[in-house]
């Protein structure tokens, strides 16, 4: 069964606000036996821009056993309260991909 992965491109807009997400969101991907395998800085250079992802943003990658798991993860209650720590002090968008076969 293929990985799944849930990337991340985050732009903080208020570092402060955004703290208390971002350390409920590390205790919720233990949880969720996930692993973070990438986390770029918002320096990172952005080679195309088309899909509104711009300078500034930080992209994170975390992987899950299976889409599934990673399709929990987003979908629990648990993270669904934390993402309303996210709101109003950031702007970002997240994909759900499956790991190559």
């Amino acid at each position: 069964m293929p990985k799944g992965h849930l990337i991340a491109y985050l732009k903080v807009t208020d570092l402060e606000a955004f703290v208390p997400y971002k350390k409920r969101v590390v205790e919720l991907v233990d949880e969720y036996q996930g692993k973070l395998i990438v986390k770029a800085p918002k320096d990172g250079r952005v080679l195309e821009n088309a899909n509104v992802v711009g300078q500034g943003s930080s992209t994170v990658v975390i992987e899950f056993k299976s889409s599934e798991k990673c399709k929990d993860f987003y979908d629990s209650v648990e993270y669904q309260k934390a993402k309303q720590l996210r709101m109003g002090n950031s702007e970002s968008d997240f994909v759900l991909v499956e790991g190559a076969a």
